[in-house]
C-alpha cells in the first residue's frame, strides 16, 4: 500500500535519473554511446569489405599467373561449349526431323480424307441413285 504524498522510487537508472533530475544526462549518454557503436560498424564494414576486395584480387592475380588454371578453365570451357553445341545440334535435328515427319503424317491424312470423301461420295451417289 502506498500512502500519498511518498515518492515511489523505482531502481532502473531512467527513472533515478529522472527523480534526480539528470535525465538529460543519461539521455545524452545513450545516444552518445549509440553514435560512437553506430560509426564503429560502420568502420567495421568497410575495414572488412576492403580486406576482401583486396583479398579476393590477389587470388585471382595468384590464379591467372598459374599455367595449370589456365589449362583447366580452356578443359571446362571446351566441355561447356561441346555440351551446347550438342544441344543446338539434337534440337536442330529433331525439330527438322519432326518437321518433315509432321508433313509426312499430315499428306497421308489429307490422301486418307480425300480417298474416304471420294468412296463416301460415290456409295451415297450410288445409294441415292438406288433411291429413285
Amino acid at each position: 500500500m502506498t500512502q500519498q504524498g511518498t515518492v515511489n522510487l523505482t531502481k532502473d537508472a531512467i527513472g533515478i535519473a529522472y527523480q534526480l533530475g539528470r535525465l538529460d544526462f543519461a539521455t545524452f549518454a545513450i545516444t552518445f554511446v549509440t553514435v560512437v557503436i553506430a560509426i564503429a560498424g560502420f568502420a567495421a564494414f568497410a575495414g572488412i569489405k576492403t580486406t576482401a576486395i583486396e583479398t579476393t584480387e590477389n587470388k585471382i592475380l595468384e590464379l591467372l599467373d598459374d599455367p595449370d588454371f589456365e589449362n583447366q578453365i580452356r578443359e571446362k570451357m571446351s566441355e561447356d561449349i561441346n555440351s551446347k553445341i550438342n544441344k543446338v545440334v539434337n534440337k536442330l535435328i529433331d525439330d527438322s526431323l519432326g518437321g518433315l515427319v509432321r508433313e509426312a503424317v499430315n499428306e497421308k491424312m489429307q490422301m486418307k480424307e480425300t480417298l474416304f470423301d471420294q468412296t463416301i461420295g460415290t456409295e451415297f451417289d450410288d445409294y441415292l441413285d438406288k433411291g429413285e
